[in-house]
């Protein structure tokens, strides 16, 4: 029995997995000249890419994520672990 309740644990893992990896790290435009192309950057917590080129007829860019699953899982839970940390030092008032 406990191996199906592993299982169910390890799925819900990968279901929340999934919905972190769509959260954005970070977003960056730079234009290399001025009103020339702008290169919008976003950035995904699973380090996956969407380059976008504005101003441009060039297609936009997809760069995969250079992690595999289970190294995205200890990337989500230590950033969960930081998470809760900030929360309770902000909560303690240090």
């Amino acid at each position: 029995m406990t191996q199906h309740a592993d299982k169910v644990a390890h799925q819900r893992k990968l279901l929340k997995l999934e919905e972190w990896r769509k959260g954005v790290k970070y977003i960056l435009s730079e234009s290399k000249t001025p009103g020339g192309v702008i290169e919008h950057k976003t950035v995904y917590n699973d380090d996956s890419e969407l380059i976008e080129y504005l101003r441009s007829k060039k297609k936009n860019k997809i760069i995969e994520s250079p992690h595999t699953d289970e190294e995205l899982l200890y990337l989500m839970e230590c950033a969960e672990h930081d998470f809760q940390r900030r929360l309770f030092l902000a909560a303690s008032g240090k």
